[in-house]
């Protein structure tokens, strides 16, 4: 079975078809990272019994629109920057709020810890 794969792979993979699998891989683990940082944020509104942050949801949300993009064939280095510039921001909001909401986590794992 192994030997099969290793023949295909020595035959067909080729420089385009690793740029093709980068570039899909790069669309969904974009995804699944503002997936993160979008499910971090609700349990941080939920620990505060606050609605959605709505602002920083619609951020997450135009840059999960701009993923796709990553998918566009791109020379290689500016695949990276694309990847950089859609995912930047999303990260931003994840440092900021994991800053800004350290203290009222950190209690509210506390209180349950003790229960």
């Amino acid at each position: 079975m192994f030997e099969e794969l290793f023949v295909w792979v020595a035959a067909y993979y080729r420089e385009a078809l690793y740029a093709g699998g980068t570039r899909i891989a790069g669309v969904l683990c974009s995804y699944a990272d503002i997936a993160v940082v979008a499910i971090f944020l609700r349990i941080m509104d939920r620990i505060h019994g606050r609605p959605a942050s709505k602002i920083r949801l619609a951020v997450l949300a135009a840059f999960a629109l701009l993923t796709p993009l990553l998918a566009l064939p791109v020379f290689t280095g500016y695949f990276f920057i694309l990847q950089f510039v859609i995912l930047a921001p999303p990260y931003f909001i994840l440092v900021y709020t994991a800053i800004s909401e350290a203290k009222p986590f950190v209690a509210f794992v506390k209180s349950r810890v003790r229960q």
